[in-house]
Order: structure tokens, then C-alpha cells, then sequence
């Protein structure tokens, strides 16, 4: 019915759409991007990292920018069974995800090592405490909602070097 006349011309029409850039008519940008995360997960520390170089770049990049960034932390507890007090971090580890292996636990651990180095992150799995990290989120969440986002990342980021870096409990204050 509308054969391909048509079609080409709705193609253009939506290019020329998606060629128009709010920012350049000095039209404001507020952004939230919505970040779920675990205190005691290595890929939301690398992707927390990732994240934040990613802002840093764009806002250093177009100081007198129009466009915002909210991030809105979302908890999620990826073991909530642990107990409080915990367990040892490198055995438990080798225990549940490598099937008791010390080379496959080695592979995992040199591996992380490397991501983390591409990061600036000091990966340290020899020792600390996996535990549930309920305590964590809940001081995150009063943060973010009491006081300001910028005071749960500082936060957030504080904890995971502690975790990761200095083996202290994933709970610690």
C-alpha cells in the first residue's frame, strides 16, 4: 500500500530525528542511571570504576555541558543466607565456585588481579570475611536518601577498597 517510496522516506524523516541533539540548543539533560550492586562483588567494583572514569571523561570533556548525572544505587544481596559474621573469603571461594581447586582458584585470582591493575584496584583475595552484607546496603540507603548520592558513592567506594584492597569485613564501618 505504501510501497517503498514510503518507507524511505519515513527512514529519513527518523535519521534527521535521531541526528537532533537537545544539548545544542541549550536545552537541559537530567540523567539517572540506576546502579545495582553487592559490596562484596568484583564486577559492580570494576563496572563502579568503569562507570565513574566513563562521567569523568564525558563532563571533563564538555565542561560547560547542560547534561546532569544521577546515580541511584540499588542494593542487591547476592548471597543473603551469609551470616553476619562471615567466613574466610579465599576458602569459601575455592570452596563454591572452583570445586575445592587451588589452580582453578590461582586462574581466578590472577585473573582478577590483572582486570584490577587495568583499574588502579589492588585486588586482594588471600584473606577477609564474605558475610551478609545487609549492614552495607542499609547505611548506602540512608545516605543516598537522607543526606546526598555523592555522600553513599563516597561511601560506597570507600567500601569496596576496604573489602577488596584491605580485607575488612564487607559490614565494617
Amino acid at each position: 500500500m505504501f510501497g517503498r517510496n514510503y518507507n524511505n522516506q519515513r527512514l529519513q524523516s527518523r535519521r534527521a530525528f535521531l541526528r537532533f541533539r537537545p544539548c545544542s540548543f541549550g536545552m537541559t539533560y537530567e540523567s539517572t542511571i540506576t546502579f545495582t550492586l553487592d559490596t562484596i562483588c568484583p564486577w559492580t567494583y570494576l563496572a563502579f570504576n568503569c562507570r565513574t572514569r566513563a562521567l569523568s571523561s564525558f563532563l571533563s570533556s564538555n565542561p560547560p555541558t547542560p547534561v546532569t548525572f544521577t546515580l541511584n544505587l540499588a542494593p542487591y544481596q547476592l548471597y543473603p543466607d551469609f551470616s553476619p559474621a562471615g567466613e574466610d573469603k579465599y576458602e569459601w571461594c575455592k570452596r563454591e565456585k572452583y570445586n575445592d581447586s587451588e589452580d582453578r582458584m590461582q586462574m581466578y585470582v590472577k585473573y582478577m588481579q590483572e582486570l584490577g591493575k587495568e583499574d588502579g584496584i589492588e585486588f586482594d583475595f588471600g584473606g577477609g570475611e564474605v558475610a551478609n552484607t545487609l549492614h552495607a546496603h542499609q547505611v548506602l540507603q540512608y545516605l543516598q536518601d537522607k543526606h546526598s548520592p555523592q555522600q553513599a558513592l563516597a561511601a560506597l567506594s570507600s567500601l569496596y577498597e576496604q573489602y577488596f584492597s584491605q580485607r575488612t569485613h564487607p559490614s565494617s564501618p
